[in-house]
């Protein structure tokens, strides 16, 4: 593999490997200076355009967290959330409710009011 790094910045411009030449990354500067280059043939584009469709399949793959307000919704009793406490240096824990009340995930009860929002546990790569 080879690259070509600019000079002045130090980034990545290309990537060339078996041949087939592609962008350092696939932001938008960085892929339409590749498109518009002289040198850029047509099975560069081609794999250009495999390369960032699988790159934007990882974007969408990715897990959003959707935080709730305690005073707009509570998860159901036992089910185990991820909890934000704004009060810790460590605001995000594993925990539950039970009866109104919220639990930290080795089942002590934590003081009314403490935690503020919740949110699913993301179900993690498939």
């Amino acid at each position: 593999m080879s690259v070509e790094i600019d000079g002045q910045t130090g980034l990545v411009l290309t990537e060339t490997q078996d041949g087939c030449t592609q962008p350092g990354d696939y932001s938008f500067a960085c892929v339409n200076d590749f498109v518009h280059r002289l040198d850029t043939q047509y099975e560069d584009l081609e794999a250009l355009c495999l390369g960032m469709a699988s790159h934007f399949e990882k974007l969408m793959a990715t897990e959003n967290v959707k935080w709730i307000h305690v005073n707009y919704q509570l998860p159901d009793d036992e089910m185990t959330v991820m909890l934000y406490h704004p009060d810790l240096n460590e605001p995000v824990w594993l925990g539950y409710v039970n009866q109104n009340f919220f639990y930290d995930a080795q089942g002590d009860q934590l003081p009314a009011g403490a935690v503020t929002h919740w949110a699913e546990i993301p179900h993690g790569p498939e």
